[in-house]
């Protein structure tokens, strides 16, 4: 399992110990790069993420995602979902899911480093917040599924901003 070494969300998160930098400089998500390969994710994270072959049930809006990882940091257990275009298999995402229900302690220090979310829609069955991270060249969102009140899911999602977002 890949741990942060700090032992903070902001370590978890993006790669540094100051939980107002949650997520890594120019756009990229802790060991990989936008436009990586199935292989360079694998080698970059010293094999601890495994690539498995296209499942439809595992693709999502287009996307699909070849490869995940285990990652914990803080108390929060991620799995790191990396999600591929299917026209040249390159990384376009970053999906960490939260395993141990504790949206509201990640919504809390997504809202302290990002601020009020650009968007945000609630709904009785969840939650979605959106903010544009423009320093770092990421969009950043949040689901919760669930009650507001009793989450039992949240993701993390991170996605490059193109140049229309900027």
């Amino acid at each position: 399992m890949c741990r942060a070494s700090s032992g903070d969300l902001g370590a978890a998160l993006g790669g540094s110990a100051d939980p107002r930098h949650l997520h890594s400089a120019y756009g990229d998500w802790q060991y990989t790069r936008w436009g990586m390969t199935v292989e360079e994710v694998v080698a970059a994270s010293t094999g601890v993420a495994q690539a498995y072959p296209k499942d439809p049930q595992k693709s999502y809006r287009g996307f699909d995602n070849l490869a995940a990882a285990p990652y914990e940091d803080s108390g929060f257990s991620f799995t790191a979902r990396f999600m591929f275009s299917p026209d040249d298999r390159r990384l376009t995402g970053v999906d960490l899911d939260v395993g141990n229900s504790k949206c509201a302690e990640l919504e809390g220090a997504l809202r302290s480093r990002y601020g009020v979310p650009e968007s945000e829609q609630n709904t009785f069955v969840h939650s979605l917040f959106t903010w544009r991270d423009i320093t770092d060249g990421n969009q950043v969102s949040l689901l919760r599924l669930g009650s507001r009140l009793a989450p039992d899911f949240c993701s993390l999602r991170y996605r490059p901003l193109l140049g229309r977002d900027l």
